[in-house]
């Protein structure tokens, strides 16, 4: 099995304690702190969330994929679609199984019993996080992340100086980008995260410290509340064979 959507699967999994706290008492005061609460408060209120994202740091090539989440069921797919050689491989997660699909040749299932530890979720004291919030600039920093387009105003919407008056044309704003909210303080090995956006439901790229990876995850499309089912959410297709593994042994 490849080991990156195992990392991926971890990451997310990791995910589900940063939207367990419920007590915010100690992020007021604070706007970096305050928009952190926003996030998980929002994320939080969704029944199920279906984005389709482009990764990169993993140590592959560019990959595209489409993730589904049930964050009150802890459970996670993941299906492939770029680069062409992984496309159609999905992986789901749920409760200490790891199943992996792999087309070809009737298909394949391989099913993970996963012991406590081997999946490692993100446990942190609340307190010992650090926030930083920022306003980027665009073209100053903010990575290359899909923008609104720009409304210009038409010529006959512009006006005109009095001829004979010299006037200087006025200097351009710096056009705003997302907000860039950056988190530290976990424990290893996750060591950072990273969040470019617009509002709570307008994600646009997270980067992410885990051990010796750094990833980014650019949110091409973004869905929530679609009322997928648990077993949609973990169903397979047909495969011929199903291998089953405890500890990396076969059983």
């Amino acid at each position: 099995m490849e080991i990156w959507p195992l990392v991926l699967v971890a990451l997310v999994a990791g995910f589900f304690g940063l939207f367990e706290l419920t007590d915010f008492g100690w992020l007021f005061h604070d706007p970096a702190r305050e928009a952190f609460s926003e996030l998980v408060s929002w994320y939080q209120e969704r029944r199920d969330i279906d984005v389709e994202l482009e990764i990169e740091g993993l140590g592959v090539e560019t990959s595209r994929v489409r993730v589904q989440v049930l964050p009150g069921e802890e459970a996670v797919r993941f299906e492939v679609l770029a680069p062409e050689d992984l496309s159609g491989h999905i992986y789901t997660y749920r409760r200490g199984i790891l199943v992996h699909y792999r087309p070809g040749n009737g298909g394949t299932r391989f099913v993970f019993t996963l012991d406590e530890g081997e999946l490692p979720r993100v446990r942190f004291d609340p307190q010992g996080l650090r926030f930083e919030l920022e306003q980027e600039v665009l073209g100053e920093g903010a990575p290359d992340i899909p923008q609104p387009p720009l409304t210009l105003p038409s010529p006959a919407d512009v006006e005109h100086p009095e001829p004979g008056v010299g006037t200087a044309p006025p200097p351009v704003p710096p056009l705003p980008g997302p907000k860039k909210l950056a988190i530290t303080g976990f424990p290893d090995p996750l060591k950072e995260i990273v969040i470019w956006y617009e509002e709570p439901d307008d994600l646009r790229s997270i980067s992410v410290a885990w051990g010796r990876f750094r990833v980014t995850f650019r949110i091409l499309g973004m869905r929530f509340d679609t009322g997928v089912s648990l077993n949609e959410l973990l169903a397979l297709p047909h495969a011929e064979r199903t291998l089953w593994y405890r500890g990396g042994q076969s059983m």
